[in-house]
Formats: structure tokens, sequence, C-alpha cells
């Protein structure tokens, strides 16, 4: 039985972003200097975030799938600069914690839902932009609100637009096959001065975890109510 000096042998340490090993071919004593050293820490004050190989400048987080699983993080290479990077990952999965943990010391959950929403919205709105734009010019749209009524000689505006909007906050809902008639409310009503404003975290938790577009409306009085107490 060997009494000596035990020899340990590093095969590799293991990526945190990939989870990939990283193959070192060297033998080390036991008492050697480790291969990889203790690096320096993000500070949060400077909203400084670790992506395992190099710390970078956080500058937000949004989720990029219907289900809100997965988050993509925005960032800078550097303090001061104005180009950002992206990168996505499962908040779920539990090799991401540490990553996870640091996302949230530097912004919160109504917050990245909220980042959701503006992007959503300006995708939106740039979609419906170009085509009815197109549509316009190749004649195949007018206003589907507002219109000409050559009857009268008048601008008209199609109450089909007032009776689907009262038969969606008051009508029965189906959660399941209305989801995305449940999100445009939200959003809508996430682009309101007043919520965005708002800064009781509770009431604007409770708008973004309403089930029917009547409990939005619901929470959306209680926000104008504590406004102008």
């Amino acid at each position: 039985m060997n009494k000596g000096k035990t020899i340990t042998k590093t095969i590799g340490y293991v990526d945190k972003l990939t989870g990939d090993i990283i193959p070192i071919n060297e033998v080390q004593a036991a008492n050697e200097t480790p291969i990889i050293s203790d690096k320096q820490k993000p500070d949060v004050s400077k909203r400084e975030i670790d992506l395992g190989h190099k710390i970078f400048v956080f500058d937000r987080a949004e989720y990029t799938n219907q289900e809100r699983t997965t988050l993509r993080i925005f960032y800078y290479e550097n303090h001061g600069d104005s180009d950002t990077r992206e990168f996505d990952l499962d908040e779920h999965d539990p090799s991401r914690k540490w990553l996870v943990d640091q996302i949230y010391a530097l912004t919160d959950k109504d917050t990245i839902m909220e980042n959701t929403y503006q992007r959503i919205i300006a995708e939106e709105a740039a979609f419906k932009e170009f085509a009815i734009r197109q549509g316009k010019e190749e004649g195949y749209l007018i206003d589907p609100v507002a219109y000409y009524d050559s009857d009268s000689n008048s601008a008209k505006v199609d109450t089909k637009f007032y009776t689907h909007a009262i038969k969606l906050f008051f009508a029965p809902f189906n959660e399941e096959k209305q989801k995305e008639d449940l999100f445009i409310v939200k959003l809508a009503g996430f682009e309101l001065d007043m919520v965005k404003e708002c800064k009781d975290k509770d009431l604007k938790s409770k708008l973004r975890k309403a089930k029917t577009p009547l409990e939005v409306i619901e929470t959306l009085i209680e926000i104008k109510k504590s406004s102008a107490s």
C-alpha cells in the first residue's frame, strides 16, 4: 500500500454556461495551487452579472415564450457600451439557479413582465402598422373602426367593436381558448400611465395574475382608486 504523497488527477472543470467538461491534461499535487482561482465577484450596485466565464453589465430581462419559462438576459460587454448582447436560459433549470439568483438580485418579476409586455406591444404595433399600410396601399382595407358612411355622408364608428368588448368582459370566459384575449387586455392595462406609475407591487402583481378580463378591469379600478387617494 502506497503511504506516500497523494496525487490528484484533475480531468477538467464544468463550464457553467454549457455544462460541458473542459479537459485539463495535467497532474497536480494536492498541495499545489488550484488551476481555477477565485475570480472577482460582480458588484450588484453597478448592475454587474457573472455569466460564468466573465462579468458583464446587466441591462434587463424578459420572457421569450408564452409559458413564461425562458428568460432572455440583455447585457453590455462593458460599462458605457450602447450595444446589448443576449443570453437565453430556462428559469426553472436547477443548473441555472446560480444565474437566476443573480437576475432577481438585479430586477424583479413585475419588471420582467412589464419588459415582456413592452416588447410584445412594440412587435405587434410594428407588424400591424406594416400590414395595414400594405393593405391600404393595395386597396384591400379601410379603417376597421372609423369609416365613412356614404349614405349619410358622415364618419361612423363600427359598433361591433363595442359589442365584442362587452362580451369579452361580461360573457362567460374560457381561460383555455381565450388566452390571447386575456393577454392583450393585460397588455393594454400595463400600458396605462396609472399602472406604470403605481408603486403598489401587490396590485401590479394582482393585475399580472388576473385570470379573466373582468378581473383585469376590477384590479385596474383598485389601482385607479389607490392613485386617487
